[in-house]
């Protein structure tokens, strides 16, 4: 390895010697190097040529690695202290690489909560706002943002890149997904969701349901299998078992479908809540504009811990940082090309 656009000997990182398969089986080999300096780094992997190698140009490979260390801005919006609320607050205060603030809006005046900065409002000014880089909200009361900070929150995920990770709730998100349409800054709010709401008069039969007598499986679709930000395990086969000795989810807030050019991660196994032939939409996702914003339909993540405590941590910990990509690279030069399924 060696700094981009420097002149100084390369660095060898680390060396392998590797058997090959004699089917010609393709074998992996891994290698742990880090730095502790900001910056840019070209990496070359190379192999040591054979007597019989008729094509030396494919001998080794280049690729340019950005190191980019600094603490990732969260702000965590809670409608109410719920559990999932309250594990993952402690797990970023905790966290070395996070700047937390929290926004509690049920929380009484002089209330404590363990941030960097306790909020009593939503910020007011680009300033404030843009400082961040993934806002979670956990059944959030959107009816508490006047329309200039829901256009902010709206110009912050489109233009900054900001990563929005939303949870539903049984208190706030049917009050305000079955308020009028017409509302400038709830359409805004909408607007941002990856998923789409059941019409004012069918919400009050499709509201979905919160509790139950027993768990239901997280059923992923073949996107929500692919999607590495939420894996549990360090490969597909580990993340599968883990999830599947996950026990499920209690309930779920219903959304009608997921909009053009959004991704369904995965759905609400119970046959008997479908709906039209579908089953309920628990996770799923979109670009907006620069940004990322991810749906869950309820705030049932906590039970992940009764699997394995740092299942928990690592599900919250892997989706901000994928929420978060937009902006932790925008002090990168490079460009950063971000497509939809299409």
């Amino acid at each position: 390895s060696v700094d981009e656009g420097r002149t100084e000997a390369e660095q060898v990182e680390a060396e392998a010697t590797v058997d090959l398969m004699p089917d010609d089986s393709p074998v992996p080999v891994s290698f742990d190097v880090s730095r502790a300096e900001e910056g840019r780094r070209i990496y070359e992997l190379r192999i040591d040529p054979t007597a019989d190698d008729f094509d030396p140009t494919d001998d080794s490979r280049q690729a340019i690695v950005e190191v980019i260390q600094r603490q990732n801005r969260v702000l965590l919006i809670a409608g109410g202290p719920t559990r999932d609320y309250q594990f993952l607050r402690n797990q970023l205060f905790r966290d070395p690489e996070v700047t937390l603030d929290v926004w509690l809006q049920s929380a009484v005046e002089g209330v404590a909560q363990e941030s960097d900065q306790l909020l009593d409002e939503f910020p007011a000014t680009r300033a404030e706002l843009f400082e961040y880089d993934c806002i979670v909200a956990f059944d959030p009361d959107w009816r508490k943002l006047d329309a200039d900070a829901c256009r902010l929150l709206e110009s912050w995920v489109a233009e900054q890149g900001g990563g929005l990770v939303i949870i539903a709730g049984p208190v706030f998100t049917p009050e305000w997904t079955r308020s009028s349409r017409g509302e400038e800054g709830l359409e805004l709010i909408r607007r941002l969701y990856p998923v789409s709401f059941f019409a004012q008069g069918t919400g009050s039969i499709r509201v979905g349901r919160f509790g139950g007598e027993r768990p239901f499986p997280l059923e992923f679709t073949r996107e929500g299998s692919a999607a590495e930000f939420l894996w549990l395990g360090e490969s597909a086969e580990a993340n599968e078992a883990i999830w599947k000795d996950f026990e499920g989810v209690y309930g779920y807030y219903a959304v009608n479908e997921a909009k053009p050019g959004g991704t369904i991660y995965s759905l609400f196994s119970d046959p008997s809540t479908e709906f039209d032939g579908r089953l309920p939409i628990y996770m799923a996702g979109q670009l907006y504009g620069a940004g990322r914003v991810f749906f869950q339909a309820s705030g049932e993540m906590w039970r992940l811990r009764e699997v394995d405590v740092t299942a928990f941590e690592r599900y919250y910990t892997r989706l901000i940082r994928w929420a978060s990509q937009g902006r932790l690279l925008r002090d990168s030069t490079r460009g950063v090309l971000l497509v939809d399924r299409q």
